[in-house]
């Protein structure tokens, strides 16, 4: 079976440098036998130097983008995760008393009572129902709640309609923050393209690095020779002097 580590190449960052050194050696060989290029080659070799090169600051900024989305996409998620910390608890029946008081008849219960007894009534329905479906939302990997799925509020009763609204508009940032969430998230994903270019883009460098310490080699011999060159004539008026 096939493992991350059953590629022992990169398995290991020294392989990288080692395969480096390797190239650099096997490019000197021409040069240590005596076919070294021209200054103009060395210049034209300087696009091939150039052209591989350009992978790794690609590949730095696929992973820069990846890395930065990848926190903000955690900062995200939390945001979205409060809903379950700060707004769901306040669902909770058992700690919500109000919605959900007994209400008894007295001689100075307000001729409306009927109404209002019906209204409490139908508010701790909505409040148990809506709490039990939004338990059910994973809030671990945020995923969007339905809003209207959720229980119509049936009751118009003054003092029981403020938190049912104010639900519904936190279920709805709520979304909102999920898509953004999602949105960054996809930012930390790498298309095939990128992929490759991550995968071999250490390699390229590698042979980046082989080219670009050839060509100094390559272009120190020029230099060399021009020098010889240069004394040669010196040295020989001397002698015929």
């Amino acid at each position: 079976m096939s493992t991350y580590l059953s590629d022992s190449f990169i398995s290991s960052s020294l392989n990288f440098l080692i395969l480096a050194l390797v190239l650099s050696f096997l490019f000197h060989i021409p040069i240590f036998f005596g076919l070294n290029l021209s200054k103009l080659a060395w210049k034209k070799v300087n696009y091939l130097f150039l052209a591989f090169s350009i992978t790794g600051l690609v590949s730095v900024a696929i992973n820069l983008r990846s890395e930065i989305a990848n926190n903000w996409a955690e900062i995200e998620k939390s945001r979205a995760q409060s809903f379950a910390d700060i707004e769901l608890p306040q669902l909770d029946p058992s700690k919500n008393s109000y919605y959900c008081m007994e209400l008894k008849r007295s001689e100075n219960s307000a001729e409306n009572y009927s109404k209002i007894e019906k209204d409490f009534k139908n508010a701790c329905s909505w409040l148990k129902i809506t709490y039990q479906n939004l338990s059910k939302v994973d809030y671990e990997e945020p995923s969007k709640i339905n809003v209207d799925a959720l229980p119509p509020i049936n009751f118009t009763e003054a003092s029981l309609t403020d938190l049912p609204n104010w639900i519904r508009k936190r279920v709805s940032e709520y979304n909102e923050q999920v898509d953004i969430y999602r949105n960054t998230k996809k930012l930390t994903q790498k298309s095939p393209y990128e992929a490759a270019i991550l995968y071999y883009a250490p390699f390229l460098l590698c042979i980046s690095f082989a080219i670009g310490i050839t060509k100094t080699t390559g272009e120190l011999r020029i230099e060399k020779e021009e020098l010889r060159r240069r004394n040669y004539p010196k040295k020989a008026n001397i002698s015929c002097d």
